[in-house]
This record gives C-alpha cells, structure tokens and sequence, in this order.
C-alpha cells in the first residue's frame, strides 16, 4: 500500500485536466407508510480518487477506517469536496431540487476500494401523480459520477417502473458519455390524495432546496477545460 501510495502521488502531479475524480453511484429510495422517507446514497470511488482516500485516512493501513478515521475523512476530504448540494439532485414534478442536509455519513473499504454512503431524508408522498427522478453530477466538472443503479425498499414496497434517462448537458465517464437520471414512476394507487390543480405544490422539506437550471450549481462552464 505504502509503494502504491508513492507512485500514485508521482502521477497526480501530472493530471491537470478535468475531472480529478470519478464516482459511481447507487441510490436506495427508503418507503415507509406510502411516505419516501429518504434516499440512501452509496459513493463507490474509483481510480486514484479511492486510493488517494485510503492512503491519506488508514492511517495505520489495516484496511479499515476506524471511527476516528472516518471523522477525519468526513471533516477533511468529504465536506470539503460535496458541499453545497453533496452532488444530489432530484427532480420531483417539473421542480429540480438539491441536497442540503445529510445524515448517516460512514467511508467503507470493501475489497480494497472505498465506498462513502450517506442518507439524505426527504418525507415525500408515494403518488402515480408525483414521479420523481435523481442523479448525481458535479456542475464545476471536478468529479465526473456515473449513475450505476436505483433500488427500493419498503414495506409494502410500492409498485414502480425505474427508467434510466440520459441527460446530454452532463458530462460523466459512464457507458452514454453523459450523466443519466433515474426516474421512477409509481404504477400503483396509494391512499394519499393530491391537488389536481395545475402547479401543485410540494410541501417544504427541510432537506431540500429548489434549485434554478441557469445557476451555477445546476451546471456551470469549466474554467480549466471545458467538458471532460
């Protein structure tokens, strides 16, 4: 590990071109009572970005982050690349939203790579009326995340249909050249009941905030090199 260490730093002093990180990404919608309690989001990291992370926190390379560790990758590597928005991003509705409260954050070293997950609660009704999509992308280009799968759990688990919908104004280093949104459709009635006027309305989540396509946290212009 420690030889590995050495030579990756040798090579990272040469990459100057965006992105600098790459992550694959998995998405666990959590259902309780007909309510979208919030969705678990495991960050699977790839390349140098997993091996940068193992030598900079296992401090004594055991293979495992100890508690201690895990704060210290959480308050210097983690927070320090994901915030605003932790790269989340839902579109419920016609409305895009943006991640701005986490729970749960733990890093992982699972057959040698590192995995970051994280909880971001939500508290949505589960309506055919209301489907929803989410996806991960960094708008400054810096890390480059592909969307590998989205999955339920929930009692009873709700009936859905999971679609994968490219979006071409997102670069990423997945197998469509761009970054897709996981879009789901709740197939079955529910008991919930929900404004049939036009422009309904989501109820606040705390979680969450409404996010503007034109800023620049939707997606801005690389400074460095444009599009990866």
């Amino acid at each position: 590990m420690l030889i590995a260490c050495i030579l990756m730093y040798g090579n990272v002093i040469q990459a100057f071109a965006h992105p600098h990180q790459w992550v694959d990404a998995v998405f666990t919608l959590l259902i309780q009572d007909e309510l979208l309690d919030g969705i678990q989001v495991d960050w699977y990291l790839l390349r140098n970005f997993s091996l940068d992370m193992q030598c900079r926190y296992d401090h004594d390379h055991d293979g495992v982050f100890s508690p201690e560790e895990q704060i210290e990758l959480y308050e210097s590597a983690f927070l320090s690349i994901a915030l605003p928005t932790y790269y989340f991003h839902m579109r419920i509705a016609d409305k895009q939203y943006a991640s701005t409260v986490i729970e749960n954050f733990s890093a992982a070293i699972i057959h040698g790579e590192v995995v970051l997950s994280f909880y971001v609660p939500c508290k949505l009704p589960v309506h055919p009326k209301l489907p929803l999509a989410i996806t991960a992308f960094d708008g400054r280009n810096y890390t480059s995340f592909d969307v590998l799968d989205c999955r339920i759990r929930g009692s009873p688990e709700p009936k859905s249909k999971l679609e994968f919908i490219p979006d071409l104004s997102i670069p990423s280093h997945g197998s469509d050249g761009c970054a897709v949104w996981a879009q789901l459709t709740f197939t079955d009635d529910t008991t919930h009941s929900l404004s049939e006027e036009p422009g309904f309305i989501l109820p606040t989540i705390s979680s969450l905030v409404l996010e503007d396509e034109g800023s620049s946290i939707y997606l801005s212009t690389n400074p460095f090199t444009g599009k990866p």
